[in-house]
């Protein structure tokens, strides 16, 4: 499972930035607690995702496996858009939200939403 620290080395890498890592860090963690609440937070409320950086940085990220790439789509992409990159950020974002997409769609396949209410047919 990638961490916030291991993406940021990562896309620092692949992306030569001035971007401090702080900006990095907050964007990961703004976007892991966004899967968190619209997805996983019914089905696993105990699995928390990073709260804060560099505290956190080390914290294992909610997405794992092959679809622990969208987070380092998704940093590229603010990377391209903080740097006024705008046709970089479309190509980036645009294989961000179909990683997101895959990954829900993927989340919801093998975790059946716990039932609300019980309708007493």
């Amino acid at each position: 499972m990638a961490t916030v620290n291991q993406v940021i080395a990562k896309v620092d890498e692949l992306v030569p930035n001035a971007i401090e890592a702080g900006w990095k860090a907050a964007a990961l963690l703004g976007l892991d607690r966004r899967i968190y609440e619209e997805l996983t937070s019914q089905d696993d409320p105990d699995v928390r995702p990073p709260a804060a950086w560099p505290e956190d940085g080390d914290r294992e990220l909610l997405a794992s496996g092959a679809y622990e790439g969208l987070y380092e789509l998704y940093l590229t992409s603010m990377v391209f858009f903080w740097q006024s990159e705008y046709a970089a950020y479309n190509n980036a974002s645009a294989l961000y939200e179909n990683a997101l997409g895959e990954y829900m769609r993927q989340y919801r396949r093998t975790h059946m939403p716990k039932a609300q209410y019980f309708t007493g047919l």
